[in-house]
Protein backbone atom coordinates (compact mmCIF):
# COMPACT_ATOMS: atom_id res chain seq x y z
CA UNK A 1 0.00 0.00 0.00
CA UNK A 2 1.38 3.46 -0.76
CA UNK A 3 2.53 6.14 1.89
CA UNK A 4 0.48 9.28 1.53
CA UNK A 5 1.53 12.82 2.74
CA UNK A 6 -0.72 12.73 5.57
CA UNK A 7 1.05 9.81 7.07
CA UNK A 8 4.42 11.59 6.49
CA UNK A 9 2.95 14.60 7.92
CA UNK A 10 1.55 12.26 11.20
CA UNK A 11 5.00 11.16 11.54
CA UNK A 12 7.43 14.53 11.29
CA UNK A 13 4.11 16.04 13.56
CA UNK A 14 3.29 18.88 10.82
CA UNK A 15 0.30 19.78 8.68
CA UNK A 16 -0.36 18.31 6.15
CA UNK A 17 -0.05 21.81 3.71
CA UNK A 18 3.69 21.52 4.87
CA UNK A 19 4.67 18.55 4.08
CA UNK A 20 2.77 19.21 0.60
CA UNK A 21 5.18 22.12 -0.33
CA UNK A 22 8.27 20.16 0.73
CA UNK A 23 8.08 17.35 -1.30
CA UNK A 24 6.60 19.12 -4.42
CA UNK A 25 10.09 21.70 -3.94
CA UNK A 26 7.30 24.96 -3.25
CA UNK A 27 9.02 25.41 0.23
CA UNK A 28 11.65 28.15 -0.05
CA UNK A 29 12.38 29.03 3.52
CA UNK A 30 15.44 30.22 4.36
CA UNK A 31 15.65 30.40 8.30
CA UNK A 32 17.30 27.61 9.79
CA UNK A 33 14.58 25.49 11.75
CA UNK A 34 12.59 25.54 8.89
CA UNK A 35 15.30 24.46 6.88
CA UNK A 36 15.63 21.18 9.39
CA UNK A 37 12.55 20.60 9.34
CA UNK A 38 12.18 20.18 5.16
CA UNK A 39 15.46 17.82 5.46
CA UNK A 40 13.34 15.35 8.36
CA UNK A 41 10.26 16.03 5.64
CA UNK A 42 12.47 14.45 2.95
CA UNK A 43 14.59 11.68 5.18
CA UNK A 44 10.76 9.93 6.74
CA UNK A 45 9.34 10.22 3.23
CA UNK A 46 12.95 8.37 1.45
CA UNK A 47 12.56 5.85 4.94
CA UNK A 48 8.33 5.37 4.26
CA UNK A 49 9.14 4.99 0.57
CA UNK A 50 6.86 7.87 -0.35
CA UNK A 51 6.29 8.29 -4.26
CA UNK A 52 4.51 10.74 -5.30
CA UNK A 53 1.37 10.73 -7.32
CA UNK A 54 1.79 12.49 -10.57
CA UNK A 55 -1.69 11.96 -11.61
CA UNK A 56 -2.93 14.00 -8.45
CA UNK A 57 0.00 16.38 -9.22
CA UNK A 58 -1.18 17.24 -12.70
CA UNK A 59 -4.75 17.55 -11.54
CA UNK A 60 -3.60 20.32 -8.43
CA UNK A 61 -1.00 22.35 -10.79
CA UNK A 62 -2.19 21.82 -14.22
CA UNK A 63 1.09 20.50 -14.79
CA UNK A 64 2.49 17.61 -16.12
CA UNK A 65 6.14 17.88 -15.37
CA UNK A 66 6.79 16.17 -18.82
CA UNK A 67 8.40 17.33 -22.05
CA UNK A 68 8.12 15.32 -25.12
CA UNK A 69 10.84 14.96 -27.82
CA UNK A 70 8.96 14.74 -31.07
CA UNK A 71 10.47 12.42 -33.69
CA UNK A 72 9.64 11.00 -36.86
CA UNK A 73 9.55 7.45 -38.19
CA UNK A 74 11.16 8.53 -41.38
CA UNK A 75 14.57 8.05 -42.55
CA UNK A 76 16.78 10.74 -42.71
CA UNK A 77 14.47 13.14 -40.69
CA UNK A 78 15.01 13.00 -37.20
CA UNK A 79 18.68 12.51 -36.25
CA UNK A 80 19.41 12.47 -32.35
CA UNK A 81 23.15 12.65 -31.45
CA UNK A 82 23.85 11.20 -28.26
CA UNK A 83 25.12 14.77 -26.64
CA UNK A 84 21.50 15.99 -27.73
CA UNK A 85 19.84 13.41 -26.13
CA UNK A 86 21.67 13.74 -23.00
CA UNK A 87 21.97 17.57 -23.27
CA UNK A 88 17.90 18.00 -23.17
CA UNK A 89 17.79 15.00 -20.44
CA UNK A 90 19.98 16.67 -18.13
CA UNK A 91 18.82 20.30 -18.39
CA UNK A 92 15.02 19.04 -17.83
CA UNK A 93 16.39 17.50 -14.79
CA UNK A 94 17.71 20.20 -13.19
CA UNK A 95 13.86 21.77 -13.30
CA UNK A 96 12.83 18.18 -12.14
CA UNK A 97 11.13 17.50 -15.58
CA UNK A 98 10.63 14.24 -17.34
CA UNK A 99 11.28 13.41 -20.89
CA UNK A 100 9.31 11.76 -23.27
CA UNK A 101 10.41 10.62 -26.72
CA UNK A 102 7.24 10.12 -29.30
CA UNK A 103 8.57 8.66 -32.53
CA UNK A 104 5.39 8.98 -34.48
CA UNK A 105 4.58 8.21 -38.44
CA UNK A 106 3.45 10.95 -40.46
CA UNK A 107 0.51 9.74 -41.03
CA UNK A 108 -0.46 10.51 -37.17
CA UNK A 109 1.30 14.37 -37.47
CA UNK A 110 -0.49 15.14 -40.85
CA UNK A 111 -3.46 13.95 -39.03
CA UNK A 112 -5.34 17.31 -37.88
CA UNK A 113 -7.58 15.59 -34.94
CA UNK A 114 -4.48 13.73 -33.26
CA UNK A 115 -2.24 17.39 -33.39
CA UNK A 116 -4.48 19.36 -30.82
CA UNK A 117 -4.61 16.13 -27.70
CA UNK A 118 -0.96 15.04 -28.81
CA UNK A 119 0.01 16.94 -25.23
CA UNK A 120 -2.47 15.15 -23.66
CA UNK A 121 -2.01 11.60 -24.78
CA UNK A 122 1.77 12.06 -23.94
CA UNK A 123 0.92 13.59 -20.52
CA UNK A 124 3.17 16.46 -22.03
CA UNK A 125 3.63 20.04 -21.25
CA UNK A 126 5.24 20.82 -24.26
CA UNK A 127 7.01 19.83 -27.45
CA UNK A 128 11.11 19.34 -28.76
CA UNK A 129 10.34 19.23 -32.22
CA UNK A 130 13.50 16.79 -33.83
CA UNK A 131 12.09 16.49 -36.93
CA UNK A 132 14.07 18.72 -39.73
CA UNK A 133 13.95 17.17 -42.79
CA UNK A 134 11.35 16.70 -45.92
CA UNK A 135 8.99 18.22 -42.93
CA UNK A 136 5.49 18.14 -44.23
CA UNK A 137 3.48 21.00 -44.60
CA UNK A 138 0.19 20.03 -42.84
CA UNK A 139 2.34 19.20 -39.93
CA UNK A 140 3.52 22.41 -39.30
CA UNK A 141 0.23 23.57 -39.86
CA UNK A 142 -1.25 21.35 -37.24
CA UNK A 143 1.36 22.25 -34.86
CA UNK A 144 0.24 26.17 -35.46
CA UNK A 145 -3.42 25.87 -35.70
CA UNK A 146 -3.34 23.44 -32.08
CA UNK A 147 -1.00 26.59 -30.29
CA UNK A 148 0.86 24.51 -27.92
CA UNK A 149 4.22 25.03 -26.74
CA UNK A 150 6.69 24.11 -29.32
CA UNK A 151 10.44 24.32 -30.11
CA UNK A 152 11.90 23.13 -32.80
CA UNK A 153 15.59 21.94 -32.87
CA UNK A 154 17.66 21.93 -36.02
CA UNK A 155 15.34 23.57 -38.39
CA UNK A 156 15.55 27.32 -39.47
CA UNK A 157 12.22 29.65 -38.57
CA UNK A 158 12.22 32.76 -37.53
CA UNK A 159 10.86 31.95 -33.93
CA UNK A 160 10.57 29.34 -32.07
CA UNK A 161 13.52 27.20 -33.15
CA UNK A 162 17.55 26.67 -32.03
CA UNK A 163 19.82 25.02 -34.27
CA UNK A 164 23.30 25.14 -35.57
CA UNK A 165 24.86 28.71 -37.63
CA UNK A 166 25.91 26.57 -40.43
CA UNK A 167 26.78 29.99 -42.23
CA UNK A 168 28.98 30.84 -40.33
CA UNK A 169 30.80 27.74 -40.11
CA UNK A 170 31.18 27.56 -44.18
CA UNK A 171 32.57 30.96 -43.78
CA UNK A 172 34.56 30.16 -41.12
CA UNK A 173 35.98 26.88 -42.66
CA UNK A 174 36.74 28.59 -45.43
CA UNK A 175 38.83 31.55 -43.73
CA UNK A 176 41.08 28.49 -42.32
CA UNK A 177 42.03 27.66 -45.61
CA UNK A 178 42.62 31.20 -47.10
CA UNK A 179 44.84 32.02 -44.35
CA UNK A 180 47.07 28.69 -45.10
CA UNK A 181 47.33 30.05 -48.30
CA UNK A 182 44.57 27.65 -50.12
CA UNK A 183 43.39 29.59 -53.16
CA UNK A 184 41.69 26.39 -54.98
CA UNK A 185 38.59 25.14 -52.71
CA UNK A 186 36.10 22.76 -53.08
CA UNK A 187 33.35 22.16 -51.10
CA UNK A 188 32.36 18.47 -51.00
CA UNK A 189 28.68 17.43 -50.51
CA UNK A 190 28.13 13.90 -52.04
CA UNK A 191 24.40 13.06 -51.09
CA UNK A 192 23.16 16.47 -52.36
CA UNK A 193 20.85 15.45 -55.63
CA UNK A 194 20.22 12.33 -53.63
CA UNK A 195 19.03 14.30 -50.72
CA UNK A 196 17.04 16.60 -52.92
CA UNK A 197 14.90 13.75 -54.97
CA UNK A 198 14.41 12.50 -51.79
CA UNK A 199 12.49 15.12 -50.08
CA UNK A 200 14.91 15.43 -47.39
CA UNK A 201 17.84 17.81 -48.01
CA UNK A 202 18.40 19.30 -44.82
CA UNK A 203 18.94 23.65 -45.15
CA UNK A 204 22.74 22.58 -43.85
CA UNK A 205 24.17 21.54 -46.87
CA UNK A 206 23.34 24.54 -49.15
CA UNK A 207 23.71 26.78 -45.85
CA UNK A 208 27.27 25.47 -45.15
CA UNK A 209 27.90 25.60 -49.15
CA UNK A 210 27.00 29.22 -49.35
CA UNK A 211 29.10 30.34 -46.57
CA UNK A 212 32.04 28.96 -48.04
CA UNK A 213 31.69 30.16 -51.59
CA UNK A 214 30.85 33.92 -50.34
CA UNK A 215 34.36 33.90 -48.29
CA UNK A 216 36.28 31.84 -51.20
CA UNK A 217 34.46 34.40 -54.01
CA UNK A 218 35.16 37.67 -52.16
CA UNK A 219 38.83 36.91 -51.42
CA UNK A 220 38.92 36.21 -54.94
CA UNK A 221 39.73 32.62 -54.83
CA UNK A 222 38.33 29.87 -57.24
CA UNK A 223 35.55 27.76 -55.51
CA UNK A 224 33.88 24.80 -56.66
CA UNK A 225 31.15 22.21 -55.46
CA UNK A 226 31.84 18.02 -55.46
CA UNK A 227 28.55 15.94 -55.44
CA UNK A 228 26.67 13.93 -56.97
CA UNK A 229 25.12 15.99 -59.64
CA UNK A 230 26.38 13.87 -62.23
CA UNK A 231 25.92 10.36 -62.88
CA UNK A 232 27.98 7.64 -65.00
CA UNK A 233 26.26 4.64 -66.01
CA UNK A 234 28.69 2.67 -63.24
CA UNK A 235 28.47 5.22 -60.52
CA UNK A 236 29.72 4.91 -57.01
CA UNK A 237 29.69 7.97 -54.58
CA UNK A 238 33.83 8.15 -55.27
CA UNK A 239 33.61 8.78 -58.92
CA UNK A 240 32.92 12.76 -58.31
CA UNK A 241 36.15 12.88 -55.70
CA UNK A 242 38.54 10.80 -58.03
CA UNK A 243 37.58 13.34 -60.89
CA UNK A 244 37.99 16.48 -59.35
CA UNK A 245 41.55 15.40 -57.60
CA UNK A 246 43.02 14.35 -60.99
CA UNK A 247 43.01 17.34 -62.63
CA UNK A 248 46.01 19.41 -62.84
CA UNK A 249 44.11 22.18 -61.50
CA UNK A 250 42.58 20.04 -58.60
CA UNK A 251 41.56 21.95 -55.29
CA UNK A 252 43.80 21.96 -52.75
CA UNK A 253 41.51 22.51 -49.48
CA UNK A 254 38.86 20.98 -48.70
CA UNK A 255 35.52 21.32 -46.84
CA UNK A 256 33.49 18.35 -46.73
CA UNK A 257 29.75 18.60 -45.29
CA UNK A 258 29.92 15.62 -43.04
CA UNK A 259 32.08 12.68 -41.88
CA UNK A 260 31.08 10.62 -44.89
CA UNK A 261 32.59 12.48 -46.97
CA UNK A 262 36.08 13.30 -45.20
CA UNK A 263 36.22 9.61 -44.85
CA UNK A 264 35.85 9.78 -48.58
CA UNK A 265 38.14 12.27 -49.77
CA UNK A 266 40.91 10.60 -47.45
CA UNK A 267 40.17 7.28 -49.03
CA UNK A 268 40.44 8.31 -52.30
CA UNK A 269 43.46 10.69 -51.70
CA UNK A 270 45.06 7.30 -50.29
CA UNK A 271 44.52 5.88 -53.58
CA UNK A 272 46.06 8.25 -55.27
CA UNK A 273 48.84 8.71 -53.70
CA UNK A 274 47.98 12.47 -52.69
CA UNK A 275 49.76 13.42 -48.92
CA UNK A 276 47.21 14.69 -46.59
CA UNK A 277 47.73 17.98 -45.33
CA UNK A 278 51.30 18.66 -47.58
CA UNK A 279 49.11 18.12 -50.99
CA UNK A 280 45.27 17.76 -50.01
CA UNK A 281 44.04 19.86 -47.11
CA UNK A 282 40.43 18.78 -45.16
CA UNK A 283 38.02 20.42 -42.94
CA UNK A 284 35.03 18.40 -41.93
CA UNK A 285 31.94 18.83 -39.94
CA UNK A 286 31.10 16.35 -37.00
CA UNK A 287 29.43 16.65 -33.56
CA UNK A 288 32.10 15.36 -31.57
CA UNK A 289 35.40 16.51 -30.46
CA UNK A 290 37.25 13.03 -30.58
CA UNK A 291 40.99 12.66 -30.27
CA UNK A 292 43.18 14.45 -27.87
CA UNK A 293 46.48 14.64 -30.50
CA UNK A 294 45.55 17.17 -32.65
CA UNK A 295 48.21 15.39 -34.73
CA UNK A 296 45.56 12.86 -35.45
CA UNK A 297 42.27 14.15 -35.97
CA UNK A 298 41.00 16.04 -38.42
CA UNK A 299 40.04 19.53 -38.73
CA UNK A 300 36.72 19.90 -37.38
CA UNK A 301 33.94 22.51 -36.93
CA UNK A 302 32.22 20.56 -34.83
CA UNK A 303 28.28 21.40 -33.61
CA UNK A 304 27.71 22.17 -30.07
CA UNK A 305 24.99 19.50 -29.45
CA UNK A 306 24.80 19.95 -25.97
CA UNK A 307 24.21 23.97 -26.03
CA UNK A 308 21.50 23.28 -28.61
CA UNK A 309 19.83 21.00 -26.04
CA UNK A 310 20.18 23.47 -23.49
CA UNK A 311 18.76 26.26 -25.20
CA UNK A 312 16.04 24.31 -26.94
CA UNK A 313 14.80 23.02 -23.08
CA UNK A 314 15.47 26.80 -22.15
CA UNK A 315 13.29 28.78 -24.59
CA UNK A 316 10.48 25.90 -24.32
CA UNK A 317 9.82 26.23 -20.55
CA UNK A 318 9.49 29.97 -21.51
CA UNK A 319 7.18 28.89 -24.21
CA UNK A 320 5.14 26.63 -21.97
CA UNK A 321 4.61 29.97 -19.40
CA UNK A 322 3.68 31.84 -22.60
CA UNK A 323 2.67 29.31 -25.35
CA UNK A 324 1.21 32.16 -27.81
CA UNK A 325 3.88 34.52 -27.69
CA UNK A 326 7.06 33.73 -30.26
CA UNK A 327 10.55 33.60 -28.93
CA UNK A 328 12.95 34.95 -30.91
CA UNK A 329 15.35 31.43 -32.89
CA UNK A 330 18.86 30.91 -31.62
CA UNK A 331 21.63 30.18 -33.63
CA UNK A 332 24.67 28.24 -32.11
CA UNK A 333 28.15 28.33 -33.09
CA UNK A 334 30.36 26.02 -34.36
CA UNK A 335 33.76 25.87 -32.78
CA UNK A 336 36.65 25.15 -35.02
CA UNK A 337 38.68 22.29 -33.73
CA UNK A 338 42.26 22.80 -34.84
CA UNK A 339 43.55 19.31 -36.29
CA UNK A 340 46.33 17.57 -38.56
CA UNK A 341 44.42 18.14 -41.58
CA UNK A 342 45.28 21.43 -42.40
CA UNK A 343 48.76 22.41 -43.20
CA UNK A 344 50.20 26.17 -45.23
CA UNK A 345 50.97 25.49 -48.81
CA UNK A 346 53.08 26.51 -51.19
CA UNK A 347 52.72 29.41 -53.91
CA UNK A 348 53.99 27.11 -56.95
CA UNK A 349 50.19 25.46 -56.28
CA UNK A 350 47.99 28.26 -56.29
CA UNK A 351 45.64 29.40 -58.83
CA UNK A 352 46.03 32.63 -60.87
CA UNK A 353 42.95 34.46 -59.85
Amino acid sequence: MSVTISEIAKKVGVNHATVSRVLNGQATATYRPAIERAKKIRRVAEELGYRPHVGAQAIVSGRFNCVSLLMSTGRYRSNLPGQLLQSISESLNTHRLRLDIAALPDEQLTDPDFMPSVLSQRCSDGLLVNYHAGIPPRMIENLESAHIPVVWMNHQRDTDSVCPDDSCAGRDAAKQLLRAGHRRIAYVDLFWRESADAGVRHYSKQARRDGVREIVESEGGCFEMITDSVRQERYDHFDPIRLALSRPDRPTGLVCYSEIEARVVEQVAAEMGLRLPNQLSIIGFGDDEELSDPRLRRNTMVVNQRKIGQAAVSMLLRKIDSPSKPLPSVSVSLKYLAGGSLCPIYPKSQCNS
